[in-house]
């Protein structure tokens, strides 16, 4: 995240005026092994010289399980900056030591440790890991879920699609944003009914990254036809739809996206969903999956659609029948999108 290169900079800026006590030592050095002077930085009773130390090891990227110690005890120095860059540090060394320490560190005090400590989780991997994560996912600072969620996907992978799923509905829109990523970066086709409903989002920022994530989603089991098919329904186009047909809708991502486009109309209106149903989307740039997604949740009936690439054709129908086309994938694969309104508008998804 931003705010760590910004953490990191002001805490060796702050640290300028003891430059001659500083250890000289770069984060470029890390690499290898740990310079001796930045380790013993870490001890000196100049906290801005500590600070320094902990932010130049935090830049690096040493994987050498000798700072591990070094870094423990930093976790629980005074200066609660030094804490947090020590929090980040000690996760990107990578040892298996860590885990242990930052989870017991996620009960800090202070908001700005907790986040530096799901930081460092996210350089880590088990269950451990994971549980940790999942704890400061219910921390009463919006911006340490943030950094939480965005942690899961590196630490959980599969596993943590079950645990971002409920954080689509926090009432941070931050926290919703970047659940919508991760889940995306995960790609597990589990989580499409929650990111269709994630894409009518009222906040723009959760919609355009839902949208992202459902042309990043898969079953695990595409041809090299259907694979072809994802690609071309990822590209974006302009649109322009005020009080359209769905069925002019889909035909619309047919003919540009060039993907063949087969409806079951029967299953379809036998659930309340119409050809003629309408559909008002302005966008200056959206994936064709974010068309299907925003036009499949206006025109919804007392059913619910989804869409599904098989063979290289793109399904789409009720929830039940996508699933079937899809039956191997978990029983959630093809929730569709809650009622929302009749017009929606997104930007660059």
């Amino acid at each position: 995240m931003k705010w760590l290169g910004a953490v990191v900079w002001v805490a060796c800026l702050a640290a300028g005026v003891c430059w001659a006590k500083a250890p000289r030592d770069t984060g470029n050095d890390l690499r290898g092994k740990p310079p001796p002077s930045l380790l013993a930085g870490l001890k000196d009773p100049d906290p801005r010289v500590r600070v320094r130390a902990a932010a130049l090891i935090c830049k690096g990227e040493t994987k050498d399980g000798r700072v591990v110690e070094p870094l423990a005890e930093a976790l629980k120095d005074e200066s609660p900056v030094v804490r947090e860059l020590a929090a980040v540090g000690l996760g990107k060394v990578g040892d298996a030591r860590a885990v242990p320490l930052l989870a017991a560190a996620a009960k800090d005090e202070v908001p700005a440790v907790r986040a530096g400590v799901a930081r460092g989780l996210g350089y880590q991997a088990g269950e451990e890991a994971l549980a940790a994560l999942c704890g400061l996912l219910t921390d009463s600072e919006w911006w340490v879920r943030v950094c939480a969620a965005e942690s899961l996907p590196r630490a959980g992978g599969a596993r943590a699609v079950d645990v971002l799923l409920p954080l689509l509905k926090d009432p941070n829109v931050e926290v919703r944003q970047s659940a919508a990523k991760g889940l995306g970066e995960i790609g597990d086709w589990r989580a499409f009914g929650a990111l269709m409903d994630a894409a009518l989002d009222g906040a723009e920022g959760v919609a355009q990254a839902a949208v992202h994530s459902l042309g990043a989603l898969r079953t695990g089991r595409e041809t090299a036809d259907d694979q072809q098919a994802w690609q071309r329904l990822r590209a974006t186009t302009r649109v322009d739809f005020e009080q359209r047909d769905l069925k002019e809708v889909l035909d619309f991502v047919r003919d540009k996206s060039g993907v063949s486009v087969q409806a079951d109309w029967t299953a379809l209106q036998s659930a309340g969903i119409a050809p003629n149903a309408k559909v008002t989307l302005h966008a200056s740039e959206i994936s064709y999956v974010g068309i299907l997604a925003l036009a499949l949740g206006q025109a919804e009936g007392t059913g619910k659609a989804g869409f599904v690439v098989k063979d290289g054709v793109l399904h789409v129908s009720t929830r039940a029948e996508p699933e079937k086309l899809s039956a191997k994938s978990p029983p959630t694969a093809m929730v569709a999108p809650s009622p929302a309104a009749k017009k929606h508008r997104l930007g660059r998804p």
